[in-house]
């Protein structure tokens, strides 16, 4: 896990991201001077020049339920999600750049469980994502979700749902990796750094400004 402290100015969000890989382009960006420390059992980096954090949640919702619930009590910046996601819809074609408005819970869920199924993010997207506990490679289960959502992920629902119980506000900006099909994963692997430079290089990000504040 990435962390970092507290600031202000343009680029002084906390990121949250589920993969190192997805963080490279962040990593590598010379605006940052990235400096590694950790917190008992959690490693994190932290730029002093421009107060951002990263935060590396790992894949799945358990881990990025547990670790953006340490960050919320760790951290005063506004949280941006950023990440790769697979399109339920043919409108969405590999390399678009999204904003995500709401997300829905993909998981098997139990009967005493009293959290609600749609999370509302911050700012005004009507694109809503579906997160699931595995991975979707097409077939019923995918034809299922896409009556929901979107698109589809492993980790933002418990992100936002993390957030919420904190009372912290929530953004995520996504770039579509793949169909949510029966694509090789390698090769859905190989091409997240150039999808997410991409992300990163979209010109409300590059400028510190996100849309719909």
């Amino acid at each position: 896990m990435f962390l970092l402290v507290h600031g202000s100015g343009a680029l002084a969000w906390a990121y949250l991201l589920a993969t190192d890989l997805e963080a490279q382009p962040l990593v590598e960006d010379p605006r940052f001077s990235w400096k590694k420390e950790h917190c008992g059992h959690f490693f994190y980096r932290h730029c002093s020049r421009t107060g951002a954090a990263l935060v590396i949640t790992g894949v799945g919702p358990t881990a990025a339920a547990a670790v953006t619930s340490l960050a919320c009590q760790v951290l005063d910046q506004p949280f941006l999600n950023l990440g790769v996601v697979g399109s339920l819809w043919e409108g969405h074609a590999l390399g678009d750049c999204l904003w995500v408005g709401a997300v829905i819970s993909g998981y098997e869920r139990h009967p005493f469980d009293r959290r609600r199924d749609e999370l509302e993010l911050v700012g005004s997207s009507s694109i809503k994502l579906v997160t699931c506990a595995e991975a979707v490679h097409g077939g019923e289960r995918r034809r299922d979700l896409a009556k929901r959502a979107a698109l589809v992920d492993m980790e933002l629902y418990a992100m936002a749902w993390a957030c919420e119980a904190a009372e912290r506000p929530l953004r995520s900006y996504k770039v579509v990796s793949d169909g949510a099909q029966t694509e090789d994963a390698k090769f859905i692997v190989e091409r997240i750094p150039e999808l997410m430079t991409k992300l990163w290089a979209s010109s409300s990000l590059v400028e510190g400004v996100a849309v719909d504040l």
